[in-house]
């Protein structure tokens, strides 16, 4: 992580979790995704944003926990991460925080599973831990729903 780097942070159920700035394209208000059928159960669906058709993901059942409920704070981060797009619930945006040089410590590995690395590390907030993530795959796997059900003819808007 580079010296003095941007983070979003946000909230999934009772944790709070953050992704480098430079990967949040906007932070949108809640609107229900059109469901894809076929697709991974914390791919949501796809929604349109502006002409463009991207696929969101529900961080909350892809860290495993129960589905997150909307309400007035939650929010889509449109992320882009190598040139895909996809929209990723949470719960609430909480702030933009300046990260120092160090802040990030690592998780050991043995609290991490290496054939899903979503953890890149944490660092404090306060009282709080933070964990900060690697949406890569999450966003990989949104697209890959979305082209799956373009390919059988169920996607389409």
């Amino acid at each position: 992580m580079a010296l003095a780097e941007q983070v979003v942070v946000f909230r999934v159920g009772e944790g709070f979790y953050a992704v480098p700035i430079g990967q949040v394209r906007e932070v949108v208000a809640w609107t229900r995704p059109m469901p894809l059928p076929g697709s991974p159960p914390h791919v949501e669906g796809v929604l349109s944003l502006r002409g463009e058709v991207i696929p969101v993901v529900d961080l909350s059942r892809r860290f495993g926990r129960t589905r997150s409920v909307p309400d007035a704070q939650s929010r889509i981060l449109v992320v882009e991460i190598a040139g895909q797009v996809a929209g990723v619930v949470v719960d609430a945006v909480t702030e933009v925080l300046t990260l120092a040089d160090g802040a990030l410590q690592p998780v050991a590995p043995a609290f991490r599973n290496p054939d899903d690395p979503l953890v890149v590390g944490v660092f404090h907030r306060g009282d709080d831990l933070v964990v900060l993530v690697d949406l890569e795959r999450v966003v990989g796997e949104g697209q890959a729903a979305m082209a799956q059900s373009q390919e059988t003819g169920q996607g389409e808007m």
